[in-house]
């Protein structure tokens, strides 16, 4: 009796296992944790680790989602997702105008149906454009417009509003003066907002007072004191004085903002070689020039960087440069060759929220070792000889591959001009990353200059 009851258990147990086993795993909904699509219920698929509703349009969407595309090309149903950079959003999306994780794009085409591509590279709804395809935002206004305002980002192929003008990408009213309080020819005037998806603002119409048309009207000086060879402007950062050379470009005026690119001398070198050395103004002319002196180093002047003292100089000589002259502030550049290269990957790592782009040429990264490629995006035109003896080619390599970490670059590249240049796809939007190996050793190459003013004209 008692085995037969045993057996009764047991069989009663296996058949409520088996009929549990028949029924299979339960199965997840919206917004839950997966590793695969069959793990999801019928109509979601599973992508960055999450259930998402299945789309073709926004319409198919629950009220407040869009339809969005993801990296593997399925297109799937997502909220406002909230962000400061473009390394908040999960790829391949990035950080819209709006601070909203938005998909990138070149023309409507790149975007799900019925989207449009803003001008600033991302997609949005119908009702979230304007007829300039604009992104608006909540109030119907464009994103960056402090409310009551009408100054916004702008490129230099869009059209501002009635009587404003795009000068140095903000819609302004250049007849109204300089911005700010009190001072003649002055008026009240509003921050500016940088038109790089996903940064802070940084840009303002600034300065106290000023003459018509004047956007840095309170700025109080049209030339450089320290311009020509041999006569130097100083600073004293931690203790230690340091010398640099400023050059503004002919017809400088306080009606605009300039880009300020700032050239590295090699190692041995000096800021006085440098100011002729790189020829990057015959491309750029319009620009502000900052060229420092590094410290001796082993009997040798460079930028081993000990302790971070160059980035430091570095930040000294730009905040003392912006507060001096009509300076763009989304538009800061850094190039060199050998150990200026390699200050400039420092730069890349450790200011890619303050900087635009670098140019490294045969760089490494010895004057940042510790170089962890988390910091924030920065676009990069780059080069190294394949036969370099003095900076193996491998180290040039590493450094590259932590940029490429930083702005989130894919690992295919495509051949661009000049030759034998690539360009890596995949990087966040607004942050190419241009590299050129050519047959050569430790030298500059003979496109550099001219490639290198065309890379950072484009921004």
């Amino acid at each position: 009796m008692l085995a037969s009851w045993l057996r009764f258990l047991g069989l009663m147990i296996v058949s409520a296992w088996l009929a549990a086993g028949c029924s299979g795993p339960k199965k997840i909904d919206a917004g839950g944790s997966c590793v695969l699509n069959s793990d999801c219920n019928q109509g979601l698929v599973c992508t960055w680790g999450k259930c998402h509703a299945a789309c073709h349009t926004t319409a198919d969407c629950a009220p407040g989602q869009s339809c969005i595309t993801t990296s593997d090309q399925s297109t799937v149903c997502q909220g406002p997702t909230p962000c400061v950079y473009n390394s908040d959003c999960q790829s391949p999306l990035a950080c819209g105008a709006d601070q909203r994780c938005r998909n990138q794009c070149q023309k409507d085409v790149d975007c799900t149906p019925g989207q449009s591509c803003t001008t600033t590279g991302t997609c949005a709804e119908p009702n979230q454009v304007d007829l300039n395809k604009n992104l608006l935002g909540p109030d119907g206004g464009i994103v960056g417009c402090p409310v009551g305002t009408e100054t916004c980002s702008c490129y230099p192929n869009d059209t501002c509003n009635a009587g404003l003008t795009c000068a140095s990408r903000l819609c302004v009213n250049l007849g109204t003066g300089g911005s700010g309080t009190g001072g003649s020819g002055g008026g009240s005037g509003d921050a500016g907002v940088s038109d790089v998806p996903g940064t802070q603002p940084d840009v303002s119409i600034g300065g106290t007072g000023g003459a018509t048309g004047e956007i840095c009207g309170g700025l109080a000086t049209t030339t450089s004191p320290c311009s020509k060879s041999g006569t130097t402007c100083s600073l004293n950062v931690g203790g230690t004085a340091r010398t640099y050379y400023v050059q503004l470009p002919s017809g400088y005026s306080l009606s605009k903002r300039y880009p300020v690119v700032f050239q590295f001398h090699t190692l041995g070198g000096s800021a006085e070689q440098a100011l002729g050395e790189y020829g990057i103004s015959t491309g750029m002319p319009d620009a502000i020039y900052v060229t420092p002196q590094g410290l001796s180093s082993g009997g040798s002047s460079g930028w081993a960087n000990t302790d971070g003292q160059d980035i430091a100089f570095t930040k000294a000589m730009l905040a003392d440069v912006q507060s001096k002259y009509c300076v763009d502030s989304a538009r800061i550049f850094s190039m060199g060759f050998n150990s200026g290269g390699m200050m400039s990957f420092a730069i890349g790592c450790e200011m890619g929220d303050v900087f635009r782009a670098i140019a490294p040429m045969s760089g490494a990264l010895y004057s940042d070792p510790n170089c962890k490629g988390t910091g924030h995006a920065i676009a990069m035109w780059g080069s190294h000889g394949l036969s370099d003896a003095v900076v193996p080619i491998a180290d040039g390599r590493a450094a590259l591959a932590k940029i490429l970490q930083q702005s989130h670059c894919g690992t295919a590249t495509t051949p661009i001009d000049p030759s034998p240049c690539v360009s890596y796809q995949g990087c966040d939007s607004g942050y190419p990353v241009t590299w050129c190996e050519f047959e050569g050793s430790h030298q500059l190459p003979s496109f550099g200059s001219s490639a290198i003013a065309a890379f950072f004209k484009q921004f």
